[in-house]
């Protein structure tokens, strides 16, 4: 039991470094390229903090838990908008981009649909759905810049 505490110090000092490195470097990439704040949070900080997830919905996946995949999608989103949000705002004034309120939060609502259909189809998510879904991430990414 010891040993699972000082994995999970070692563990949470790795994240909070990785997290700092990760918005450094992004700002870093974002000055250099002039590519806006919102874009930076879109694409690099979205994906950097989302390879967590991915491996646990992986993983999950293959140990054909389906429930754990959309809980963890739907739990970690909610997450991020109540919790991470709700966080940052209490720390600091938030300013948002204009972009963030016409584009992409309508369009985060669509997918959001698009997911709750393909799950009350059949109550499963197809490979051509997870296709679907992949190819819709690269197209929204495409159409951010």
């Amino acid at each position: 039991m010891f040993k699972d505490f000082i994995v999970l110090g070692v563990s949470g000092g790795l994240i909070v470094f990785g997290a700092k490195y990760l918005i450094e470097e992004a700002l870093w990439t974002a000055q250099r390229f002039s590519i806006p704040d919102n874009i930076v949070g879109l694409t690099l900080i979205a994906l950097g903090t989302s390879l967590p997830e991915l491996m646990v919905s992986v993983a999950a996946a293959r140990k054909g838990k389906g429930g754990i995949v959309v809980g963890n999608v739907i739990g970690s989103n909610i997450a991020n908008i109540l919790f991470i949000g709700g966080a940052s705002g209490s720390f600091a004034l938030l300013t948002v981009a204009e972009e963030s309120v016409t584009y992409t939060i309508p369009v985060m609502l669509f997918f959001s649909l698009i997911l709750l259909y393909f799950v009350k189809t059949n109550w499963v998510i197809s490979r051509f759905q997870g296709f679907v879904l992949l190819l819709s991430y690269m197209g929204f990414i495409l159409s951010a810049f």
